[in-house]
């Protein structure tokens, strides 16, 4: 049946054949560009016990749970540094899932007032003092890393162990807060 001097079930079937050339090829490319090389190095990472990866925009979003390790911050510069090799500049979000029990959430509760104050005023030395106080209390215990970007709190009560990563910069502490809420 021409329409216009054009074969419609031809263009219909030209086009469906386009679009699925199209949508295969970003298919293949994006799976073996970036889906297999993500899930091979988080499969190869011993402290990784599961993940899932959200795909969708405006971040690649990382769910990684992580079973006991002894340095949260070599753990997670690690984890960021080989999924940055994978993506380039593709933006991505790692969250965290540990093993926390009800001490452990307790203690993280009252120490975020001591660890954004010393965000806000730079008194690190109070902060640590703060959550190792409040951890000693629940027959626990702390560790805090701090660098340039990031506080890294570790703690740990009996079998359990709480793993938190939290932006030293005001800008990403608003976005960060925003996505849990959601």
């Amino acid at each position: 049946m021409p329409w216009q001097g054009f074969r419609v079930p031809v263009v219909l079937l030209a086009t469906v054949l386009a679009l699925g050339l199209f949508l295969g090829s970003r298919w293949i490319y994006y799976k073996y560009s970036y889906n297999e090389p993500l899930n091979q190095v988080l499969k190869a990472n011993p402290a990784i016990e599961s993940f899932s990866i959200d795909r969708r925009k405006p971040a690649i979003r990382i769910v990684v749970k992580l079973g006991a390790v002894e340095d949260i911050k070599y753990t997670y510069q690690n984890l960021q540094k080989n999924i940055q090799d994978i993506l380039g500049d593709k933006p991505f979000q790692i969250d965290l899932q540990d093993n926390r029990d009800a001490p452990l959430k307790k203690i993280f509760y009252t120490s975020q007032f001591a660890i954004y104050e010393a965000i806000m005023q730079g008194n690190f030395r109070e902060m640590a003092e703060c959550i190792e106080r409040e951890a000693s209390l629940k027959k626990s215990h702390a560790t805090i890393f701090i660098d340039q970007n990031y506080i890294y709190l570790q703690m740990q009560h009996n079998n359990h162990y709480l793993y938190e990563v939290i932006p030293r910069k005001q800008d990403e502490i608003t976005e960060n807060t925003r996505q849990r809420s959601a």
